[in-house]
């Protein structure tokens, strides 16, 4: 979850990253509605999205100038894509380990 960006929105795993140190917007985005109270209780996040929820996703496309998504299993990358801004960012989890590998 690095580099120098201005973002708005955030994939942020449930019981994960708490710090908001940049002073985002953060929304966590998820398959699962029931994670919701967590996200915005526990986590901090400012809104919630339900990634399986097409009304919502549609209400969210083009919002977000970046997205980390650190979802480390199989999954479509496409409609994550559709929420980003014409110059927005999309980091995976990928991204972060083979930086993590760069910098061993």
């Amino acid at each position: 979850m690095t580099g120098e960006m201005t973002l708005r929105g955030l994939v942020l795993p449930i019981g994960g990253i708490k710090d908001k140190a940049l002073e985002v917007k953060v929304t966590v985005i998820s398959t699962s509605p029931d994670k919701k109270e967590e996200a915005i209780d526990n986590l901090g996040a400012d809104s919630f999205l339900v990634s399986r929820d097409q009304n919502q996703m549609q209400g969210a496309m083009s919002t977000m100038d970046g997205i980390i998504d650190t979802v480390c299993a199989v999954h479509p990358l496409m409609s994550l894509i559709g929420l980003l801004k014409s110059q927005g960012k999309l980091i995976t989890s990928v991204d972060i380990v083979f930086q993590s590998f760069l910098n061993f």
